[in-house]
């Protein structure tokens, strides 16, 4: 009978009357049995009050939500898969899609598509069940976000693709930061070979001849040659123009440069496998973000670990949802440009150096970067190998006057303080440019030679070594070994 309860607390109050109400209140069970049954079309065991075991159950409000979750959830399905195949369609008319975009659609298809009969079924054996909606409820429920985070997180990786393809290039390293992964190879701004001994250029012989001569790089990714063939860096041209030379012995160049890299990091490679290779000679290329860049990462303070050590760290790089947190991130501290907004941030960093000689930052970023560049040469000389350090400028420097040069005089002072033999490489650069302009650039960016520029770098370094007797010394104790 408590069945019928629910039906006369509703009937009374929504338009019989309260004779009406008096009537159905009053009447016998078996009355208001049938009077629930006719006005609900819902058969009764006149018994027991409860539905024929054998008469199909009007859907409950669960069952009812149940379905029409089911329903929308598979036009969803519908949606996504339709639309993943026009745009794999539309490939045959030209519009094109990248190798990652294209895994990402056949994957909202696998997705998708195997997800629309299964709630179909799901929905069909809900509906035609004996009122199953509290349990569809429950399993609706525990499948279902797990669905859906699949799907956001694959429409999100089709509209954000991975940095750079996910390149392998580098590994974390907890004294170092980051460095590079022996023997990979992939995209960084052109395609780049790492050799099995961790650097970029030919792999160097353990065993070195009695007249070979080597010359051990340090530097960044100016040096790295980011955006330039192997072939075209200068460190390449260096080696072919000094074998060339009949009065040098066989010239061998190690090039131990790696992207973002800063003082600290070079001297602990210097001490991880600087003696490894033998060198007779060890050229520092400096740049002058290798004074503030630092100061970005967590160990100095920062609030970052590295733009290549992020790039390192790709186990959640396949995440659409990951990939977006991420941009969204960097949308909210740069803009939207955030390519100019990062060269502007590490410009005005290196501004400072021009325009703010004085102030505190400027003033102990150049302490610890004098610190580690004594390192350095202190390693060098421990091990009774010549050491040379070539200062690379910015671009604006080429066009500004003499103003701008207080970096360079900062870099010379320090070398002249321990007879380190000094190449400031800003007054030529400053003349290539006022002679032939943007006709024949010197960089591509703020602060990376184009393969013109690092033709010039070449000449230029060639000349400055030989001018510093360098090569003549070194050459001539390779002959008194033999």
């Amino acid at each position: 009978m408590a069945r019928t309860e629910p039906f006369l607390r509703a009937f009374s109050p929504r338009g019989t009357g309260r004779q009406g109400a008096d009537a159905a209140q009053h009447a016998s069970p078996h009355a208001r049995l049938l009077l629930y049954s006719a006005f609900m079309n819902d058969p009764v065991d006149m018994a027991s009050g409860e539905p024929p075991k054998d008469s199909p159950a009007t859907p409950s409000p669960r069952d009812r939500l149940a379905g029409r979750f089911a329903t929308i959830l598979a036009g969803y399905c519908v949606l996504i898969v339709a639309l993943s195949a026009v745009r794999l369609y539309l490939q045959d008319w030209g519009l094109l899609v990248t190798r990652a975009e294209n895994e990402v659609l056949y994957q909202l298809l696998l997705i998708h598509g195997v997800c629309v009969p299964v709630i179909c079924i799901g929905a069909w054996a809900l509906l035609l069940t004996n009122r199953p909606g509290k349990h569809g409820l429950r399993l609706l429920s525990i499948l279902t976000p797990f669905f859906l985070l699949a799907s956001v997180d694959r429409i999100c990786a089709y509209f954000i693709p991975p940095i750079y393809g996910r390149t392998t290039l580098f590994l974390q390293d907890r004294e170092l930061g980051w460095r590079h992964r022996p023997g990979a190879e992939g995209e960084w701004a052109g395609w780049v070979r790492i050799n099995r001994q961790g650097y970029r250029g030919p792999e160097v012989a353990e065993e070195k001849a009695p007249d070979e001569f080597r010359i051990l790089f340090l530097g960044d990714s100016v040096a790295f040659a980011l955006r330039t063939d192997y072939e075209d860096s200068f460190v390449a041209r260096i080696e072919r123009a000094l074998k060339e030379r009949a009065d040098m012995p066989v010239v061998t160049t190690v090039n131990m440069s790696v992207s973002g890299y800063s003082p600290w990091q070079e001297y602990i490679c210097l001490k991880r496998q600087g003696l490894k290779f033998r060198p007779d000679l060890v050229v520092h290329c400096f740049c002058l973000n290798d004074v503030t860049e630092k100061f970005n990462l967590m160990r100095f303070g920062g609030d970052r670990i590295g733009f290549e050590a992020a790039m390192a760290s790709t186990g959640l790089e396949w995440s659409g949802i990951y990939r977006f947190a991420r941009r969204a991130r960097v949308w909210l501290r740069f803009g939207t440009d955030v390519k100019k907004a990062v060269g502007e941030i590490a410009d005005r960093e290196v501004w400072d150096l021009v325009d703010r000689p004085d102030s505190e930052f400027v003033r102990n970023a150049w302490s610890v970067t004098k610190e580690n560049m004594a390192d350095i040469v202190q390693w060098c000389r421990d091990n009774d190998v010549p050491i040379a350090v070539v200062c690379f400028p910015y671009a604006f420097q080429l066009e500004r006057s003499r103003e701008t040069d207080h970096p360079q005089r900062v870099l010379q002072l320090f070398c002249e303080d321990r007879k380190v033999p000094f190449l400031n490489l800003l007054p030529s650069m400053r003349g290539y440019h006022a002679d032939r302009g943007t006709e024949y650039p010197l960089f591509y960016d703020r602060n990376h030679p184009t393969i013109e520029g690092h033709a010039f770098v070449a000449e230029q370094i060639l000349a400055f070594l030989e001018r510093e007797g360098l090569l003549l010394s070194s050459a001539t104790q390779s002959s008194d070994h033999e």
